[in-house]
């Protein structure tokens, strides 16, 4: 459930950007 969230999430989140990167 947290993964279906961090994906709109990250679309806000700029700071998720770079962790999904890493």
């Amino acid at each position: 459930m947290k993964r279906r969230d961090s994906f709109p999430n990250f679309i806000s989140e700029p700071s998720f950007l770079p962790k999904v990167v890493e």
